[in-house]
């Protein structure tokens, strides 16, 4: 008999307030130039566009963005902002997870004030609080990556607070042999915001509970390197447990028109206990031995995570500002312990810390009657980690690195209905441990080219060019046995991951598109397994597993064809 979750959910809403803050490390970013122009230029583009569509009362259509007013008919049934969204023609919302899609895609952007912020928050946000929303599809400047852009104003002058709790329980029913857990889980939270004028106060508290068990899971595995088959035999169970609790808290000020400053803090608290016993009958293949052995694995997780972020956004005539500064330290547990019937035993209890520094500075600006937006930055990275040995104290691996990047942002308006964008970064990436130490260069380049044929045909080609680094457990000088045939290790040597994509997007009449595209990467991090020959840690000669995690190459392509036809009622 499968398992039914029954969830029961209890929520309560005080409205109306200014919306949420962004996460801890995701800031308030800069406000875009697109958005300043739709602003501030709505004069000059109504006198271009002298004549406009007017459709139910409450949609203008211009050139580049529909302007929707939200009517009570918009209102009527939406509990919150993303539901509300989802009355606007082309965007649809998923009731159970909040989820937007724009004619299929999520690949969307969410601005409130032309400022972005965290998209879940602010989707929670009661649509009171809201008067109207800017739809740009296809924007240039720097969000030109985006499917869509989505600008939610508030109203003017606004004094006064919204307050969010949430609660929702997770229960299955016992099953025949009942061993399931009846309560599987918990979710709470509770947030607040307050606005004065141009102040903003932002406080959040989120809390996390799961928990599940399943006994007499029968399976068979093979590994063809050490050509070695298990088969569990009943009992087997799992048993796991997740706690987190975390807090969130910011402030924001708006100086005056053109200079601001945000200050939040975040911290977590995390725990994760998997508990795992199994009776296993072993078959070597190559000789035909077997033998029966019982396990157990105990793994530990626990987690302590401080984030502050400090960022300003300025504007001196033409030129527009931004600075951000973030800072995280984390300090986790780790306990692996593992044992064997047959007298193997091994304990691993690690102590871990990370020093994190990041920083982003900005300008940008517009040039030749706004048809061509230009942006540059500076970005450094410091990231610091540490793993000792909680009972000995010996320090087992230490690895940092510096990252320096220059990019740049370039976007150009052909014509109304033609776009060309172009960026391109240069980034110096800086690794060393105790024993290693390596120097690369990373260039990245991305390029988009935007044309519409009419009102109802469009394409868009894209390319663009991604990069991520190794974390503590891939780049650790420390390996260890995790159980009598298994060896997992690091590896120093790691490079940084480079990542291309490209894309094209033709879309027909708003009812259907058509996607291809190709994603390649020549390092890409994979654990490649291989196969080692010696002492073993039960003292014997013999063949086990390892598992490094190396660069490697990926490649894939792909196709959809998506249809979307919606009826909307205002």
């Amino acid at each position: 008999m499968k398992n039914v979750k029954v969830s029961l959910v209890v929520s309560f809403l005080v409205f109306c307030l200014f919306p949420q803050g962004v996460e801890a490390v995701s800031p308030f970013t800069a406000i875009d130039s697109i958005m300043q122009g739709l602003k501030a230029d709505s004069s000059a583009v109504s006198k271009k566009l002298p004549t406009v569509t007017v459709e139910a009362s409450n949609i203008t259509h211009y050139a580049d963005r529909d302007v929707v007013h939200i009517t009570r008919s918009m209102r009527k049934g939406a509990r919150n902002t993303a539901q509300m969204l989802g009355n606007i023609p082309g965007i649809d919302c998923n009731y159970a997870n909040n989820a937007l899609t724009y004619y299929g895609s999520s690949n969307i952007l969410i601005l409130v004030d032309s400022l972005e912020k965290s998209a879940d928050y602010v989707k929670e946000l009661h649509h009171l609080r809201f008067s109207k929303v800017d739809v740009v599809p296809n924007p240039t400047g720097k969000y030109a990556n985006y499917d869509v852009l989505i600008n939610l104003h508030t109203k003017p002058d606004y004094t006064g607070y919204e307050g969010n709790v949430f609660q929702q329980m997770s229960v299955r029913p016992n099953e025949d042999n009942g061993n399931d857990k009846k309560f599987s889980g918990d979710y709470s939270s509770a947030s607040f915001t307050y606005t004065k004028n141009k102040w903003n106060f932002i406080g959040r508290y989120n809390f996390r509970f799961l928990q599940s068990e399943k006994d007499n899971a029968e399976s068979t595995y093979t590994n063809h390197v050490n050509r070695l088959q298990e088969s569990t035999t009943s009992p087997m169970s799992f048993i796991n447990f997740f706690r987190i609790h975390n807090t969130y808290w910011a402030i924001d000020h708006q100086i005056n028109k053109n200079h601001s400053v945000s200050a939040s803090y975040y911290y977590s608290t995390d725990a994760k206990d998997d508990y795992t016993y199994a009776e296993a009958e072993r078959l070597w293949l190559d000789s035909g031995k077997k033998e029966a052995i019982g396990k157990s694995v105990v793994s530990r997780v626990n987690s302590d995570r401080h984030t502050l972020g400090l960022y300003y956004r300025g504007r001196s005539g033409v030129w527009n500002y931004t600075y951000d500064f973030n800072y995280i330290n984390d300090g986790w547990t780790s306990d692996k312990n593992y044992r064997q019937n047959t007298g193997y035993a091994s304990d691993n209890y690690f102590r871990n810390h990370m020093d994190y520094v990041w920083t982003k500075s900005e300008v940008n600006r517009r040039f030749f009657n706004n048809r061509f937006y230009f942006s540059s930055g500076y970005n450094f990275t410091w990231k610091d980690y540490e793993q000792e040995d909680r009972l000995t104290g010996n320090l087992l691996s230490e690895n940092a690195y510096h990252r320096n990047e220059i990019w740049t942002w370039l976007s150009y308006r052909i014509k109304d209905g033609t776009d060309l964008n172009f960026s391109a970064s240069a980034e110096h990436v800086k690794t060393h441990t105790a024993s290693y130490e390596d120097k690369n260069m990373v260039y990245k380049f991305s390029g988009m080219f935007y044309h519409r044929w009419n009102k109802k045909i469009w394409m868009r080609l894209n390319y663009w060019c991604n990069t991520s680094y190794p974390q503590l457990g891939q780049v650790t000088e420390y390996g260890y046995f995790t159980d009598s045939l298994t060896w997992s290790g690091g590896n120093p040597a790691l490079r940084t991951q480079v990542y291309h994509s490209g894309r094209l997007w033709v879309d027909f009449f708003n009812l259907f598109n058509i996607q291809t595209g190709y994603n390649y990467s020549p390092n890409q991090f994979s654990n490649i397994i291989g196969r080692g020959e010696g002492t073993l840690p039960s003292g014997g000669n013999g063949v086990y597993i390892t598992y490094t995690p190396e660069n490697t190459l990926y490649k894939e392509f792909w196709a959809t064809i998506y249809l979307f036809k919606k009826n909307q009622g205002f």
